[in-house]
């Protein structure tokens, strides 16, 4: 292991030293204020803070075109909380690096971008890496994008770190000192930024293991009129007038049959959809409407295994314009091929499959092979 400098090590025992102060700082503030858990330190930059992003009443989520080098605020998190996302892993599963909330590296894992934005978007916390599926991703909002060389610098420390590799010194000049005994402030510190992922982890946890599930298990057929006849016995409820499955074909006088997805709208979240789908229970999929979602370019649709393009739908004008999350499945095998969401651009509405579930999905010939479940965004 080479031996850092004598530079470099004076360098990172100050970016230690500056990190504690700051966050001895913020510690007696907040024991101040009765461990009042939402506090910005007067004539400090720090912002640490409990109360949900504000822009999730003022601005609809950048859920479009998500890139390595992002830097995207959360809006799931009950924290502000900032990521970088580094790399695309495929089947809709993104690396996501967060930024630390305090201007300075606080040890040898954390790394000091470069000081050319807000202090609380200076350092990466890559002991803090972690996966998240788009599903929850898309429901950010873009802060900004890192230069060709930040986002170079950010791989190779991952690299590095990765594969137990020695930092390049210029890299290395832009770390804290490890934790070598405890007790340590820095401990307390990752411990209370771990705590800011708990639900978000768990959330997408659950939302992996379901969409897998799905994307290798058939979904069971489900005639919805033998549903609600038995329900309408006992709830008086309005029968559908067609005598058909979830996954039927359309109806051989539907218009652009071939060209077209049949789309059903439910409020169910995607998580909840897929769970009442594997269950005998399935009161809630009562709530289904179907629709018929033209699409855009049906001579893109015939996409074969290890293809995994982007694929349009106009949103039937008979559904709500609000923002949803979208579902994909293969109508013959009944097998889940992706996920994606709506999207308004000036007057028209679309819907967005954004993310397959795998590279080995059955062959699409036509918009017709799959059909659409559009449901309320995901929520932890």
């Amino acid at each position: 292991m080479k031996t850092p400098s004598d530079k470099s090590q004076l360098s990172r025992q100050q970016w230690t030293q500056n990190f504690l102060q700051e966050y001895q700082l913020y510690r007696s503030l907040v024991n101040q204020a009765g461990n009042d858990s939402s506090v910005k330190p007067m004539g400090q930059k720090t912002i640490w803070t409990t109360s949900k992003p504000p822009l999730a009443d003022a601005a609809e989520p950048d859920m479009e075109s998500l890139q390595p080098g992002q830097i995207r605020l959360l809006s799931q998190p009950e924290q502000m909380v900032w990521t970088l996302l580094l790399r695309n892993w495929g089947a809709g599963v993104w690396l996501v690096v967060p930024f630390s909330p305090f201007p300075y590296p606080a040890t040898n894992e954390e790394f000091y971008l470069g000081g050319n934005r807000t202090e609380y978007l200076d350092v990466l916390q890559f002991w803090n890496a972690r996966t998240l599926h788009a599903l929850f991703l898309r429901r950010s909002w873009l802060v900004d994008t890192l230069t060709p060389q930040e986002l170079e610098d950010a791989e190779s420390f991952f690299d590095a770190s990765v594969c137990g590799e020695d930092l390049p010194e210029e890299l290395l000049a832009r770390t804290a000192l490890p934790i070598i005994v405890a007790p340590d402030l820095r401990l307390d510190y990752k411990q209370e930024n771990l705590a800011r992922f708990a639900a978000l982890d768990a959330a997408d946890f659950e939302w992996n293991e379901l969409c897998a599930e799905a994307a290798e298990r058939p979904i069971p057929e489900l005639n919805l009129d033998s549903l609600l006849v038995a329900e309408a016995v006992a709830e008086k409820t309005p029968r559908f007038d067609f005598d058909t499955g979830v996954f039927a074909k359309l109806p051989l006088a539907a218009a652009g049959r071939s060209a077209s997805s049949v789309c059903w709208k439910t409020p169910l979240a995607p998580s909840a959809l897929l769970e009442c789908f594997f269950q005998k229970n399935r009161v809630g999929m009562r709530d289904l409407t179907r629709h018929i979602a033209p699409a855009e370019e049906p001579d893109t649709f015939l996409v074969t295994e290890k293809e995994t393009p982007n694929l349009l739908w106009k949103l039937p004008e008979t559904c709500s314009k609000a923002s949803s999350d979208a579902l994909f499945f293969h109508r013959e095998s009944q097998l889940l091929l992706g996920t994606g969401y709506t999207v308004r651009e000036g007057d028209e509405a679309y819907i967005v499959l954004a993310d397959w579930c795998s590279d080995e999905h059955p062959k699409v010939d036509s918009p017709a092979d799959i059909t659409i479940f559009l449901t309320k965004p995901e929520q932890i």
